[in-house]
């Protein structure tokens, strides 16, 4: 199987992260749009699905809760704005604040998640649950 290709999602997998990396390799596709509100939207559906679907939250999608507070500490931030306007802010436009959605969300991988698996190329290196966004 080669990088760009995974195995089917499983409803109670973790692949929020994969669906993350999809969207990164081809924005297009998911957002119509390069905008980092259209990724929110994204997630906020996401989420919104698996809550009504009553899915238990995996733990990447409880790890990606944190994305909120590491932000804001990264910004030095205190508001009650979400992540992605925090990062549009502190960007020139939507694509740019996408592009740099997808660094800092590297970032906080690698500062915060190294016990998940954030690089396979299964289906259980992927999404999350309710809150992700």
């Amino acid at each position: 199987m080669s990088e760009e290709q995974h195995t089917p999602f499983s409803m109670q997998g973790e692949y929020l992260y994969q669906v993350l990396r999809d969207i990164k390799t081809r924005p297009g596709m998911f957002l119509e749009h390069r905008s980092i509100t259209r990724l929110r939207a994204f997630l906020d559906g996401y989420s919104s699905a698996r809550f009504d679907l009553g899915l238990p939250m995996t733990e990447q999608e409880k790890a990606f809760n944190g994305f909120q507070a590491w932000i804001q500490t990264h910004f030095e931030m205190t508001t009650t704005q979400g992540w992605d306007r925090i990062i549009l802010t502190h960007s020139t436009d939507e694509q740019d604040a996408l592009n740099r959605f997808f660094e800092l969300f590297e970032q906080f991988q690698q500062e915060t998640c190294s016990t998940l698996p954030s690089q396979s190329k299964s289906s259980e290196a992927s999404p999350s649950t309710t809150q992700v966004a």
